[in-house]
């Protein structure tokens, strides 16, 4: 994946660089802890930049209104936080959020995606 390979390129850039202007490098207790440490970093790594793409994935201005599952119309109300729970952990991300006169919801980022509500 092309976008997924230019971000570890700039990433893996980036710690190198990162990691050679830190002043001291502190001394580990043992290569277990080192990993640990590394583990616990790579995993909030992850889920950000997973948040980061599902947000991305959302049209930048969102259509004014979508066809509900009613079959009316539903209206754009405003971008809304959720949180799905991936491979990576909880994971939050923004999306719009369309309000019917039927009185539900919907997000069509989560329907396109598969992501149920609750997930």
């Amino acid at each position: 994946m092309e976008f997924i390979e230019y971000l570890q390129k700039g990433l893996l850039a980036s710690a190198v660089e990162l990691m050679q202007h830190y002043p001291e490098l502190p001394q580990a207790e043992s290569l277990s802890a080192m990993e640990s440490a590394v583990r616990e970093m790579t995993g909030q790594l992850g889920k950000v930049v997973l948040g980061e793409w599902l947000t991305k994935q959302d049209p930048k201005y969102p259509a004014a209104s979508v066809v509900c599952s009613c079959g009316e119309m539903a209206h754009y109300e405003r971008r809304r936080e959720a949180v799905t729970i991936t491979l990576q952990g909880r994971v939050s991300y923004r999306r719009a959020y369309y309000r019917c006169e039927c009185g539900q919801g919907c997000c069509p980022l989560d329907d396109a995606l598969g992501i149920q509500p609750g997930q």
